[in-house]
């Protein structure tokens, strides 16, 4: 009896799971602009928070190399990236990442055709639409990962 009353007096809690945030950081985004993140292996959430929609996609390494060395990367591209959300402001985007050297691509929605459609614009009188055509896109990412918070077991040495 006095042994099941001591193992139970020394048993510990069980490890208590939950989103745990690995950073955070804001940019800006013109309307021909993309940023790109390395990300941890794990099960992820990505959250985002954008003045103007955006779309974002997670790719290999090899599916980004291409975009990386200078070539546009079009919103058509990231229908071969994964876990993908487009026209996006505000939300999350889980993610299973199980492979070294991914990247989560970021791309403003607006594109080079925004761009080209503001002198019309201005010479048509519409401020408002040239002013959003050409003011910097202001985005907020955040990144977590599922992991132990609590009573977590000690790796071994």
């Amino acid at each position: 009896m006095f042994a099941l009353l001591s193992s139970l007096a020394f048993a510990t809690e069980p490890p208590k799971f939950g989103w745990k945030k690995l950073g955070s950081e804001t940019f800006s985004l013109d309307a021909t602009g993309h940023k790109d993140y390395r990300l941890p292996k794990g099960r992820l959430l990505l959250q985002f928070k954008a003045d103007e929609a955006i779309y974002a996609g997670v790719a290999t390494e090899e599916q980004y190399a291409p975009f990386r060395a200078g070539k546009y990367l079009e919103l058509i591209h990231f229908n071969q990236f994964h876990c993908v959300k487009k026209d996006l402001i505000e939300g999350g985007i889980p993610c299973n990442i199980g492979i070294a050297n991914t990247v989560v691509a970021i791309r403003d929605k607006r594109g080079p055709l925004t761009r080209l459609s503001v002198v019309p614009a201005i010479k048509a009188g519409a401020s408002g639409m040239a002013d959003k055509a050409t003011k910097s896109n202001k985005v907020i990412f955040t990144l977590f990962r599922w992991d132990c918070l609590e009573n977590c077991p000690r790796p071994n040495p």
